[in-house]
């Protein structure tokens, strides 16, 4: 456009032609044009150099950057790298651009060639497929002789500079992180083993408390013959109404185990006294129904069993408040103590006692129907009347019912 303007200006010098006005426009417009030219030159000085300056900052930030990054064309030559991927290579970036992969990388030297292959085989796939392309995890030998793990994204984009396309790229190094996970890895596998020997330690245990409960269990059978089987029975039957009930999974295994030690203390009681079949004295009924108080005394001593000490101590308690030892009524009683309390008088009703034969099972769901807000919460109550019902026992009507 310049020189046509140029060679417009010059055919306007024919002063003979066009006289002295054409010759006056001639000069005006070539000053104009010079004016713009100058101008430009200035202007494209000035951003040229803003350019520059906006280049090297851009450079200062890349090279801070402490992962490596680096661009590549399709023959594996760096055409820019930031300061942390010429160090890996022991040169300055100035050195590292221009140079191929192959000079970097040989056999026989800190750089496997085996290393680079893996390198310019993920740079083609990006190339072609015009695809990013995220590598996990991938070895980087170091000029000092260190391996790095690195995590590396694969960008392709194109080149003010070629027609074909390069690869951006971005190296992180995840070698200390790596070495943390494993670490952790180890230590989280030690603790799984250690947490599996407490399990198997714990279950011994338990087992070995469970064999020295049996065992008192079993003394105060040999103790009692008459309670043979009671405590189990009652155990069994607290378990079925605490899940009847809907009580969580640790309340129910509570109340299992109050039921297996609910009369742990009649073992202090004299044996004549237990088997004796005829009417008791006063004294003697205190020393049986202190057997609650004693069978607390001495499961309390232990901080597994001060939960279930507690619920023994109150399995003779009555919902009208008219049992012991403390007399307590409806809710001041533990619930667990509560079930207790059915459980025990069915199985004790149902069962052969020195004193008497078994009560049929009518006959003992009728006691417990009687007793239902007066001895017995009736609530549970009306839960076990239901249960036994389930399983196919009659349950009999009481005058009162039929009055009604």
């Amino acid at each position: 456009k310049i020189y046509n303007k140029f060679k417009y200006l010059f055919e306007l010098t024919d002063g003979a032609q066009y006289g002295a006005e054409h010759e006056n426009l001639k000069y005006f417009e070539l000053n104009r044009i010079l004016d713009h030219l100058c101008e430009g030159y200035k202007n494209r000085e000035l951003y040229s150099t803003e350019i520059e300056a906006k280049n090297k900052e851009l450079r200062q930030i890349i090279d801070l950057v402490p992962h490596k990054i680096f661009a590549k064309d399709a023959q594996g030559k760096f055409i820019f790298v930031n300061e942390a991927t010429a160090k890996g290579y022991g040169l300055s970036p100035q050195e590292l651009e221009g140079k191929s992969h192959f000079e970097l990388h040989y056999a026989g030297t800190t750089f496997p060639v085996e290393e680079v292959q893996a390198f310019l085989k993920d740079d083609l796939e990006v190339i072609n497929s015009h695809m990013t392309k995220f590598i996990p995890e991938e070895e980087n030998h170091e000029a000092d002789g260190t391996v790095k793990i690195v995590q590396t994204t694969k960008i392709p984009f194109q080149t003010a500079y070629s027609k074909d396309l390069a690869v951006l790229g971005i190296a992180i190094d995840i070698t200390d992180a790596k070495a943390d996970r494993e670490k952790m890895k180890n230590n989280y596998e030690q603790l799984k083993k250690h947490s599996l020997e407490i399990d198997l330690l714990n279950i011994e245990l338990q087992d070995f408390q469970h064999e020295i409960v049996f065992i008192m269990l079993r003394m105060l059978e040999i103790h009692d013959s008459y309670t043979k089987g009671h405590s189990e029975n009652v155990a069994k039957l607290s378990e079925r109404i605490a899940q009847e009930i809907g009580l969580p999974g640790e309340d129910v295994r509570l109340a299992y185990w109050a039921g297996i030690l609910h009369d742990i203390g009649k073992t202090v009681v004299p044996k004549h006294i237990l088997s004796k079949n005829t009417k008791l004295t006063s004294e003697e009924l205190t020393l049986i129904k202190n057997h609650s108080s004693w069978g607390y005394t001495v499961l309390n001593k232990s901080k597994q069993l001060q939960k279930i000490a507690g619920y023994v101590l109150h399995h003779h308690e009555r919902w009208d408040g008219k049992g012991y030892p403390l007399g307590l009524k409806a809710g001041e009683i533990p619930l667990i103590s509560q079930i207790l309390a059915i459980a025990d008088c069915w199985d004790a009703m149902t069962s052969k006692r020195s004193y008497r034969d078994p009560l049929s099972e009518q006959h003992a769901l009728k006691e417990i129907m009687e007793n239902s807000g007066k001895q017995f919460n009736p609530a549970i109550a009306s839960v076990f009347l239901k249960m036994k019902e389930k399983e196919g026992v009659i349950i009999p009507i009481l005058k009162s019912q039929t009055k009604a």
